[in-house]
């Protein structure tokens, strides 16, 4: 056991020693200085007066230099170098956003020597390796080279590395792993969407498919891989690509923002305003930006556009991060937005941070924002997809409400109609039964009868008792169907009402009426049966001798109320216990959607408050 564990110890060592034999071997060894130099002048003017002798070299943190925003003018970095012999070094600048980069070399004599040009004084190289500005320092052997910068109304912010040509392939072969992953999971996204909106038909996955390619066209500009379809025809397009790519991003993703929060967001109008303003600028200033493909455009309106587009995608960005956290607690859906905001926002600090030198970090400067945007496109495809389910759901159950309402409509129409039946068989049992059957006992007596007083007397008692049946079957056909409803209006019919009902019960209705527009004969004839119904049932229980009647009208509601001084009675709702005209105008309300409010108690009358909710069907326009 022991010469086992020996035998793997000794390679568990050769393969450490194997591993760090061949780190040193790749390892490239140079020593490197910089100094930048400050001036306004052209290249060739900065070389006739340099003196490397008297310039003072310093040591910068991970080789990056950070100009910040600059004008027109170059800026320049002098490199010392000093290399192994035959050590087979490459010069590599990473940033490919540079309008123009030029590298000069300056031997011991003095001499100037051009090694590399780029950017808007010569095509772009189909043929070269690398996207990324290299040179090649054995093939220009010196302790000294000239990079020349120049981006105007950019931040410049360059890290330069001096590489072998191992080193370099293997970078640049890690940095396309990156860009193949992120372009590779970005085409799935795409075709997850595009299938969506297909399937679903759902504006807001248009708008999310306009931001992921807006998103990815800014990703990869970021990275230099436009130069080479660019460069060789029109430089300048490199001029609008971030602009223009940035610009649509936010443009896009607003506009899912506001399809995806669009109930939220019209609670709140203010926040719409500005949503609605912004999203109108947007495409004005995409248009401006197309001004800095102009040859030799005015550098002051270079400088606003420049500072516009800035300006106009930090109130975007915060635009879209403000929308899901501030409906955070309407439901998971702002949940997951907020988070992808939150994602993207951070990463965007950070790359800010990086880019103004006070994080130092290579791979969250050149990479951060790729990852942290892949992120932040997973969480919104994720978000949109739980969206619809839950716009789903919600219309499932809407629609389940619906028949649920539907069905409780048919049985209270069903009750209203049973009710009507009792009713109208009450009405003749109880009131004209009584009378019929009087009416026959009376003529059994005529009959009878011998002597001419008692004949006279049983006819006038018979002739009252026959009014009184014309009578009660007039108001029973006056609560099966009003005729003078449709020729005479709701409130005429009511007053005609009113007084037959004062002749008959002796009491007094007062009649408060205000209404200005036609209604529906349908919403009349159920006005109408409602106000019969408590009207009648006040004065036939109630012993009351006033009856207050409002009726108001106007365009959301019909209001009702129907006061009286009588005795009252006490509620019970435990007994369900209510006379047949309240259950049968309380069906009626219900079934129209309305609102009843019952206020009794004994010895105190009754007040009856009722509101139904008009819409377009059961109102016209005109004076009643």
């Amino acid at each position: 056991m022991k010469f086992v564990r020996t035998i793997r110890c000794l390679w568990m060592l050769l393969f450490l020693c194997g591993i760090f034999s061949c780190s040193v071997a790749q390892r490239l060894r140079f020593y490197d200085s910089v100094a930048t130099i400050n001036s306004n002048s052209r290249p060739e003017e900065v070389m006739d007066k340099l003196d490397v002798s008297k310039v003072h070299f310093v040591k910068e943190i991970e080789n990056r230099i950070n100009f910040k925003l600059v004008g027109d003018e170059y800026k320049y970095i002098l490199l010392k170098v000093k290399i192994a012999a035959d050590a087979d070094a490459y010069l590599s600048i990473d940033n490919t956003s540079l309008d123009t980069v030029s590298i000069y070399s300056i031997d011991e004599e003095g001499n100037v020597h051009t090694i590399y040009l780029a950017g808007a004084l010569v095509p772009f190289d189909m043929n070269r390796e690398f996207v990324w500005h290299t040179v090649s320092l054995d093939e220009n052997p010196s302790s000294f080279y000239l990079i020349a910068l120049k981006s105007p109304q950019k931040n410049i912010n360059v890290r330069y590395e001096i590489l072998s040509r191992d080193q370099l392939e293997q970078k640049y072969q890690s940095h396309d792993r990156i860009i193949f992953f992120y372009t590779g999971i970005v085409c799935l996204i795409v075709i997850v969407i595009l299938l969506a909106f297909i399937l679903f038909k759902k504006a807001v996955f248009a708008s999310y498919l306009g931001y992921i390619l807006c998103a990815f066209t800014w990703i990869i500009s970021h990275y230099g891989y436009v130069f080479p379809y660019v460069y060789p025809r029109l430089p300048v397009i490199n001029e609008i690509a971030k602009p223009v790519s940035s610009l649509g991003a936010g443009f896009f993703l607003l506009m899912v923002m506001k399809q995806v929060f669009r109930q939220q967001i019209a609670s709140t109008k203010i926040f719409e305003k500005w949503i609605n303003t912004t999203l109108y600028m947007l495409p004005f200033i995409i248009g401006l930006m197309f001004l800095l493909l102009v040859p030799n455009l005015n550098d002051l309106i270079r400088y606003f556009l420049v500072i516009g587009w800035h300006v106009l995608l930090i109130i975007t960005l915060c635009m879209i991060a403000m929308t899901p956290v501030s409906f955070i607690r309407t439901g998971a859906t702002a949940k997951i937005f907020s988070s992808a905001m939150f994602v993207i926002c951070t990463m965007t600090v950070i790359q800010l941070l990086t880019n103004s030198g006070l994080i130092n970090n290579f791979f969250v400067g050149e990479h951060g924002i790729t990852l942290g945007s892949l992120v932040e496109n997973i969480i919104l495809a994720f978000g949109l997809f739980y969206n619809l389910l839950q716009e789903r759901k919600q219309r499932e159950e809407q629609v389940l409400a619906l028949e649920l309402e539907q069905a409780q409509t048919l049985k209270k129409l069903i009750t209203v109609q049973d009710n009507e039946r009792k009713r109208i068989a009450g009405d003749l049992h109880d009131n004209i039964g009584p009378l019929l059957a009087a009416l026959k006992i009376n003529f059994r007596r005529i009959t009878s009868a011998k002597e001419r007083d008692a004949l006279n007397g049983l006819a006038s008692k018979t002739e009252l008792i026959i009014d009184e049946s014309i009578a009660e079957i007039h108001n029973v056909a006056l609560n099966l169907m009003p005729k003078g409803l449709s020729s005479n209006g709701l409130i005429n019919t009511l007053q005609e009402y009113f007084e037959s009902i004062e002749q008959i019960y002796n009491k007094h209705i007062v009649f408060n009426h205000e209404v200005q527009s036609i209604l529906n004969s349908e919403l009349q004839i159920n006005l109408y049966r409602i106000v019969c119904e408590l009207t009648l049932n006040s004065a036939r229980h109630s012993d009351a001798c006033n009856i207050t009647v409002g009726i108001d009208v106007n365009e959301k509601n019909v209001s009702l109320y129907i006061h009286d001084d009588g005795k009252g009675f006490q509620i019970r709702p435990a007994e369900n216990k209510k006379s047949l005209g309240l259950q049968n105008a309380q069906s009626r309300v219900s079934c129209m959607k309305g609102t009843f409010d019952l206020q009794t108690q004994s010895g105190k009358g009754t007040q009856i408050n009722i509101r139904i909710p008009l819409d377009s069907d059961n109102v016209y326009v005109g004076i009643h």
